[in-house]
């Protein structure tokens, strides 16, 4: 009887998996590592910013850099890349902290992702996980971040061509500020989350001959487990539970 159990809980197990979703999963992960990892997050021309590039990657270690605004004679200190590179005139303290909120979210994703791959390859039989599961609800959240970063990323640009309108060296000078590489990965890594949700809630439930088979055991064990056994004593042979012959004939 424990031989079936297992044999019955792999086969369930078999049955949840989805390969389908996990690999979109592990692709989703992939990007968005990649995109963190690149330098080429925006792209910058016209301005005073001396950099063609910025990048989520150059803003998680952080120095300290002197910014001088030109209508106070006092100097502002601000959080920045330890890196010998001048950031004055590319960033400044809203802009920071919306790229940390990128790298959050960015790493949310990641997650969320490595969840919904967790569920989809080992084809989990809790009642709760396996509901988590056929709702998508990993690859659901990891829409939602992809799309949280994807919108600060457009307000970041903003504020950068903003900043760059202020600080240009020339007045007739052009300022461009464009999303490069990284921002196209998490949109990329975005549209397969959608398709990974999709896998799952579009999916129909794997039927076989077996599955009516289980069904029918579980319905037996039910019944042993809930009958009503009889005393030794009594005795439930077939004839003993037959009703009485009618009485014999009079005239």
């Amino acid at each position: 009887m424990h031989t079936i159990s297992r044999r019955r809980r792999s086969h369930n197990k078999e049955k949840e998996r989805n390969l389908v979703s996990s690999v979109l999963s592990m692709l989703v992960i992939a990007l968005i590592s990649t995109a963190i990892a690149q330098p080429r997050w925006f792209y910058l021309h016209g301005g005073a910013c001396p950099h063609s590039y910025l990048g989520v990657e150059q803003f998680f270690n952080f120095g300290s850099i002197k910014q001088s605004d030109s209508s106070y004679t006092n100097s502002v200190h601000h959080d920045l890349h330890s890196l010998e590179l001048d950031f004055n005139n590319c960033v400044n303290p809203h802009i920071i902290l919306m790229m940390r909120l990128v790298i959050a979210f960015s790493f949310l994703a990641i997650m969320s992702s490595l969840f919904a791959f967790v569920l989809d390859t080992l084809g989990v039989t809790h009642k709760t996980l396996k509901l988590l599961r056929r709702n998508a609800f990993g690859s659901m959240l990891t829409i939602f971040f992809c799309v949280t970063v994807i919108g600060l990323s457009y307000y970041i640009t903003t504020l950068i061509e903003f900043q760059q309108q202020q600080n240009k060296e020339r007045a007739d000078s052009i300022v461009e500020v464009k999303f490069d590489v990284s921002f196209y990965l998490v949109a990329a890594a975005g549209w397969l989350a959608v398709m990974a949700t999709a896998a799952n809630l579009l999916r129909k439930p794997l039927t076989s001959p077996d599955d009516s088979r289980d069904g029918l055991l579980d319905e037996f064990d039910g019944i042993e487990t809930f009958s009503v056994g009889y005393p030794s004593s009594v005795d439930v042979s077939p004839m003993h539970l037959m009703p009485p012959p009618p009485p014999p004939y009079t005239p």
